[in-house]
């Protein structure tokens, strides 16, 4: 039986530079995030065991697996705690594979999403000790706080019993009593957003989205828990006081799904003087006028909105429950209170057609948006959507592989992904912006767009999992 573990909670090396979060993992060649949900898992720990624990974000500090092994070496690290990334979910797994074959007495400690729903493959194909499904928070507190927790065999831990997938009544129920992110543990110095104030924090303030797009993963489910306007406003200050943050990013889903909390906050960040830039995710059925002038009084600098699609049609079918026109009428009234725009778009829905591109293509033009992000549909197990293509997409964990069996819906998309990115990048609404920009902030600048097209020029040659642009196996080897 382990007894006064020294734990290490890791955001694993990574050949690229990628941010994990239990809903997603991507490339961040234009920006990059603190491992949050590790850091909110530390700050349990020290409420438990009264000390700090150790924290290193590999990714942000370019440490190497090497590094890595000999800081556990060193530091006699007797437990690793890891979340388990997507497209780099085969990559994660060697790693943790090589660190447990160089420290064989070392528990290695599990969360995500899919760990989550495939548990029982995990353990029997990895070298992980501990899986903790679905929000782990009160899972991990009880893991750490019963030791025989850790027998030196293989278990599986879910929180309260049941899987967050099959009953969400086993959710936190009060997102208010976890303790803050140890924001303190890690040096903030790396993390960044295009054309954003450095230093740069993050802070989720919400958990859940109500809303039934049947593609998206979830921060862990359907069910929405806020904290307090009161709480968010100490977070942002701790930040500040600690790591002289001047910007951030709300993470939430969608940070303005509640109007009345949205507008304390930034009551909140006015009245206590708050000097803070920040951003935030949105809908563009959740925002109006009055909400918009408030966020840019009280420091909203952009506003990246989930559109997906021009088409009403596509919208339709991925239960996007959001109107064409009123979205485009969203995005310029949001422009015109002096807040930027960025809009997700998502390609690569087999009913799509030539004309559903168009579409996307002419609404892009019309929004005038500041920045915008191009994605290929992928079907995640769990989803709604993956259960109506499930026949039509070839998916495995060992080795890992999620992708369409047709191949020409690949090459479509990146036909179409290059269209729209050259449409966007070459309109004269979009160098516009970016000369002032650039005569204003010229090394963020400079910096952004330099690495925006060079991540560009890998979809040019036919990648679609971006992660693993290496592995021959996960792209379509389009010439």
């Amino acid at each position: 039986m382990i007894r006064n573990q020294n734990f290490l909670f890791l955001n694993l090396p990574a050949a690229d530079k990628i941010t994990r979060r239990f809903m997603c993992s991507y490339q961040s060649p234009t920006s990059l995030f603190p491992p949050l949900e590790l850091l909110s898992l530390a700050a349990v720990y020290r409420k438990v065991k009264g000390i700090a624990p150790f924290v290193v974000d590999a990714i942000a500090q370019n440490y190497s697996e090497g590094w890595v092994d000999e800081f556990i070496k060193y530091n006699n690290i007797e437990v690793v705690v890891t979340l388990i990334g997507f497209e780099c979910f085969e990559e994660d797994m060697a790693v943790v594979a090589e660190l447990k074959r160089t420290n064989p007495n070392v528990t290695i400690v599990v969360f995500g999403y899919y760990p989550t729903n495939f548990a029982a493959e995990v353990l029997a194909n990895s070298s992980v000790d501990v899986v903790i499904k679905g929000e782990p928070e009160l899972a991990f507190e009880q893991l750490i706080t019963t030791p025989e927790w850790f027998p030196y065999e293989k278990l599986q831990l879910e929180s309260n019993g049941t899987a967050l997938a099959e009953n969400n009544k086993n959710r936190i129920k009060s997102y208010n009593e976890l303790p803050m992110p140890a924001y303190d543990l890690v040096d903030h110095t790396p993390y960044h957003e295009p054309m954003m104030a450095a230093p740069f924090g993050m802070i989720q303030t919400a958990r859940g989205c109500p809303y039934s797009c049947n593609y998206c993963v979830k921060s862990f489910g359907t069910r929405l828990t806020l904290r307090t306007a009161e709480q968010v406003i100490d977070e942002i200050g701790f930040l500040v006081k600690t790591h002289h943050i001047r910007s951030l990013r709300f993470i939430d889903d969608t940070f303005t799904v509640n109007k009345t909390r949205v507008m304390a906050i930034c009551d909140l960040i006015k009245e206590k003087g708050i000097d803070i830039a920040w951003s935030c995710l949105s809908r563009t059925d959740n925002v109006d006028e009055q909400m918009l002038r408030a966020m840019h009084q009280a420091g909203c600098k952009r506003i990246y909105f989930g559109i997906e699609s021009g088409s009403q049609r596509i919208l339709d079918f991925y239960k996007k429950d959001i109107n064409v026109e009123e979205s485009l009428r969203i995005i310029q009234l949001t422009n015109s209170v002096g807040i930027e725009t960025a809009g997700f778009f998502m390609l690569g829905l087999p009913e799509e057609t030539e004309a559903d591109f168009l579409l996307t293509k002419k609404f892009i033009a019309a929004a005038n948006f500041d920045y915008i992000g191009i994605g290929g549909l992928v079907l995640y197990p769990g989803t709604p959507l993956f259960e109506v293509y499930k026949d039509q997409v070839e998916f495995s964990l060992f080795p890992y592989v999620n992708r369409f069996k047709d191949n020409s819906l690949q090459k479509r998309y990146v036909r179409w992904n290059n269209e729209l990115y050259d449409s966007f990048l070459y309109s004269g609404n979009f160098l516009k912006k970016m000369v002032g920009k650039t005569l204003r902030f010229p090394r963020q600048a400079l910096d952004t767009l330099g690495n925006a097209m060079s991540y560009q020029l890998n979809y040019r040659k036919g990648v679609f999992h971006h992660i693993q642009k290496h592995k021959k196996t996960l792209n379509y080897n389009i010439d």
